[in-house]
């Protein structure tokens, strides 16, 4: 499974949001945007390390792609 197509799945199993209306929104910030909650955001950080073994800096939490899948994805692709 692609890295987008899992952070897509991972977000319709914790939000209300379809595969593809997340498809669609792929590119809108996901905190702003409401499509998770602060708690889910943790969530989402651990799962990625333990999916993709991938720990986050400070720095890339402030980095302008991190709160889109479509950043996310790419942050992760460059880490693995």
């Amino acid at each position: 499974m692609e890295i987008k197509e899992w952070l897509i799945d991972w977000f319709s199993k914790h939000s209300s949001l379809s595969v593809a209306e997340l498809e669609a929104a792929s590119t809108n910030d996901y905190l702003k945007q409401g499509i998770i909650d602060s708690f889910s955001f943790v969530m989402l950080i651990s799962d990625i390390d333990d999916e993709y073994d991938i720990a986050f800096t400070n720095d890339d939490f402030l980095d302008p792609r991190f709160p889109t899948i479509d950043g996310l994805a790419s942050m992760i692709n460059e880490r693995k």
